[in-house]
């Protein structure tokens, strides 16, 4: 019975793990992008299918070490110039992580 439990704690501890706290999102020229904790630690983040722009509110679908990180960013979290550059930028920069690997790139965009 011992090792049951041991493999269920094993297994719960990696579903339970809280998702990473996003400081600031860095936005790259090519396409790539990085999240900076509140550490000051940076990660690289692949953009997923499923992401989107509603106007004023802009949905992240993230995959961060490993693990999906959905985050909505309304129009009031940042200022309406930084609001812009994101809502520009996921339109017309942003690589999607669309490979067979995958399974979120189903999903289309």
């Amino acid at each position: 019975m011992i090792p049951i439990v041991l493999s269920l704690a094993v297994s719960l501890h990696g579903k339970l793990r809280p998702t990473p706290i996003i400081q600031s999102v860095e936005l790259g020229r090519n396409g790539e992008l990085h999240i900076l904790g509140t550490g000051g630690e940076a990660r690289e983040a692949n953009l997923l299918a499923g992401s989107r722009v509603f106007g004023r509110i802009v949905v992240l679908r993230m995959r961060v070490e490993g693990r999906l990180v959905v985050r909505v960013i309304p129009a009031d979290a940042a200022s309406p110039t930084d609001h812009r550059r994101l809502r520009t930028w996921l339109r017309w920069r942003a690589r999607l992580d669309r490979s067979p690997a995958n399974p979120d790139s189903l999903a289309g965009n």
